[in-house]
């Protein structure tokens, strides 16, 4: 019985033991707190209901940046292919929230977005609708469930004070700087802003969105701010210290929005608000305005007057007539002809698509389905028209892939066999590369081969295609040495010749000789010529041969005459 009794007690020993320590560690899990900052978060993303890689794990850059701030957690991520995501929501514990949308690069087609999760610790669920565009003969469009799994191995631990005090109430960062007032005499006014954080002394992440340059209106006790916001398409809101802008004017051309407000006095720092939407997902942020007042300059307005505002204009008229009278000269002179054989040169070289001189021209074309007329998918992903390279009757078309990355090979058919065509330029930042290949028929359809591989997706497809050329819309960029030259030169040199009054050619008139003597002297120490009117040598010949035969007779004569004396 004292045995029974021995073990019993030593039974419930072990127990409380075990107990005890089980206690203590899942105290020691609940009160674990990390150390607030900013670090580097390595995640995976798991399918819904496996603890596996899912294809989404691919869609994000990786690792992710943690913040974290007396015990809250908030996530920044990067999504590739920004365009697929059509929505991205996180489980906050209670329910689906979707993420913040931080920026958007449309050139990268990334977009950095944030969230907040009670526990990086946990499994965290989200949900995620994509839609996958830019992929020639693929159609992708998926709603699922995907659960995000997070490293803190790296992420270290919060010291515990030595001697703990009692919490104190919370208290506004010192650091940031105070409101003050910044006082104007009536006048113009620009000065350099900056977007900070709304609660730490950091640039906002909308700060690329606001000018750093303001302007200030003071007039009466009135202050007015103008602000030029650079995406209005994006930033759909703007407020100052709960203000809404009074007047706004939009640039389409620039895509920026400038906002004036109607303020009781400028402060700085002064609170401000920001709506933006990025695709289908909209914000609404927090920021700060600071107004650096040692960089304030006066605009000083100038008054035009009648004395010096006529004499500008008119130097500036004079100015303007000085610059377009050569020009207009030489209009006068030589551009009524030169438009003439324009038109005519441009009249003579219509271009006949079936006997093509050397040269390089431009065509249309557009990428069709397979033994079809339906347009395919890739045609979104090249750019038309093409460039043709026609040199001793061979052709060759050279035309632009978009997506480059995804279009890992290409073939067209030539002489009944697949051919892998030149690359003649890529560009890696931009995802384009430029191809080149023979084309026999511009009248037929030519088939081509392509193969599309997006390693993010899993996506690997191979397919047929066909390209049809439009030659009605050929048209002349740069012409070889055997394009076109009908005649065009000759026409050229007409003004070079001399022409009458009557626009005829020369004529045979001796009283010509009767004008100007001096004009006919310069004409002739000019053209060094004894018969400038007719230009005829012959007849000189023949004045010379009769004048010199007459002088025979008179020499014989003489002759006889010497001899007798």
């Amino acid at each position: 019985m004292k045995k029974l009794g021995a073990l019993f007690l030593v039974a419930i020993l072990i127990v409380m033991g075990i107990t005890s320590s089980l206690s203590s560690l899942s105290a020691e899990e609940v009160d674990k707190v990390f150390a607030n900052g900013e670090y580097e978060l390595p995640f995976e993303i798991w399918k819904e209901n496996e603890d596996k890689v899912s294809v989404a794990d691919g869609y994000m850059e990786k690792p992710a940046k943690l913040f974290i701030e007396e015990g809250k957690y908030k996530i920044q991520a990067t999504l590739k292919n920004s365009s697929w995501w059509q929505y991205f929501k996180v489980n906050n514990g209670q329910e689906f929230v979707d993420v913040t949308v931080i920026s958007e690069n449309e050139t990268d087609n990334t977009r950095l977005v944030q969230f907040e999760v009670n526990n990086i610790e946990e499994v965290v669920n989200a949900k995620v609708h994509i839609i996958v565009t830019g992929i020639p003969g693929f159609e992708y469009d998926n709603k699922y469930n995907i659960r995000f799994k997070f490293d803190t191995s790296n992420i270290p631990l919060a010291e515990e004070p030595t001697n703990p005090e009692t919490p104190k109430p919370e208290e506004p960062d010192s650091e940031l700087e105070k409101p003050s007032v910044i006082e104007l005499e009536n006048g113009d006014y620009t000065i350099n802003v900056a977007t900070l954080h709304a609660k730490e002394n950091k640039p906002s992440g909308m700060a690329r969105y606001i000018d750093e340059s303001a302007f200030i209106y003071v007039k009466d006790g009135k202050t007015y701010v103008k602000l030029t916001l650079k995406d209005h398409q994006t930033v759909t809101g703007f407020q100052i210290d709960g203000q809404e802008p009074i007047q706004e004017e939009i640039n389409e051309q620039r895509n920026s929005r400038i906002v004036t407000y109607a303020l009781r006095e400028l402060i700085t720092p002064m609170k401000a608000r920001v709506q933006y939407k990025a695709g289908v997902h909209t914000g609404d942020q927090p920021l700060r305005l600071s107004f650096n007042e040692s960089s304030i300059k006066k605009v000083e307005k100038e008054k035009p007057t009648d004395s010096n505002v006529g004499p500008k204009e008119d130097a500036n008229k004079d100015k303007n007539e000085s610059n377009n009278d050569p020009e207009d000269k030489h209009k006068n002179k030589h551009g009524n002809k030169n438009k003439e054989l324009n038109q005519n040169s441009s009249d003579r070289q219509k271009i006949d698509p079936k006997n093509l001189k050397n040269g390089e021209y431009s065509i249309a074309y557009r990428v069709l389905k397979q033994d079809t007329d339906q347009k395919s998918v890739m045609d979104d992903y090249v750019i038309s028209p093409a460039s043709l390279k026609v040199k001793d009757g061979k052709k060759r078309v050279a035309i632009t892939f978009k997506n480059s990355s995804w279009i890992t090979d290409f073939k067209v058919y030539h002489n009944g066999k697949l051919i892998k065509p030149k690359v003649l330029s890529h560009d890696p930042k931009a995802d384009t590369r430029v191809i080149e290949f023979a084309v026999e028929n511009l009248d037929k359809k030519l088939n081509a081969w392509v193969k599309v591989d997006i390693p993010e997706i899993g996506y690997h497809h191979e397919y047929d295609v066909q390209f049809h050329f439009d030659p009605s819309s050929i048209e002349l960029l740069k012409g070889g040495e055997t394009y076109p030259k009908i005649k065009v030169e000759d026409e050229i040199q007409l003004p070079i010749k001399k022409l009458n009054n009557n626009g005829q050619g020369p004529k045979f008139d001796r009283n010509a000789d009767q004008g100007d003597k001096q004009e006919l002297a310069a004409k002739k120490d000019v053209n060094k010529t004894n018969n400038p009117t007719t230009n005829d040598p012959a007849k000189i010949i023949l004045f010379a041969s009769l004048l010199f035969g007459s002088f025979i007779p008179i020499a014989f004569k003489l002759r006889k005459k010497f001899r007798s004396i």
